[in-house]
C-alpha cells in the first residue's frame, strides 16, 4: 500500500481519470473497527499508501472511504507497522466482511 500512488497514477493517466473521479478505499487504525467515514480534499493522517497517492496524483482533492481497524487494545495499536500488518481475530474478521458491504454502499451512494 505504500507505493500505490504509482498505480493509482498510472491507471488515472491511462484511463484519462480526474482526482476528483477517483475513490480511494483504505484502513484508518485511528477509527474504531467498523467506522466508515466518506471524505474527500483532506490530508494523509499519516497514512503512508494516502501520502503515495498525494504525491503522484498532485493533489489532495480525491475521495477517499477511511474503513476503521481500531482496536481498543491499547498494547495491539502500540505498533503501529505490526497491527496494520496483523491478523484480525475471528470476532474482527466477521465485522470486516460486514464493513466490505457497508463501504461498497457508501461509494454507491457517492458515485
Amino acid at each position: 500500500m505504500n507505493h500505490s500512488g504509482e498505480a493509482v497514477s498510472l491507471i488515472a493517466h491511462y484511463y484519462k481519470i480526474v482526482p476528483e473521479d477517483i475513490i480511494v478505499v483504505h484502513d484508518d487504525k485511528d477509527l474504531s473497527l467498523g467506522t466508515i467515514k466518506v471524505q474527500s480534499n483532506r490530508g494523509d493522517g499519516g497514512h503512508n499508501g494516502i501520502k503515495s497517492i498525494t504525491a503522484h496524483i498532485g493533489t489532495k482533492d480525491y475521495g477517499r472511504v477511511r474503513v476503521g481497524v481500531g482496536s481498543t487494545n491499547e498494547k495491539r495499536m502500540a505498533d503501529t507497522a505490526s497491527f496494520v500488518l496483523g491478523k484480525f481475530g475471528l470476532l474482527e474478521r466477521k465485522r470486516v466482511e460486514e464493513i466490505i458491504h457497508e463501504a461498497a454502499e457508501h461509494i454507491k451512494k457517492n458515485l
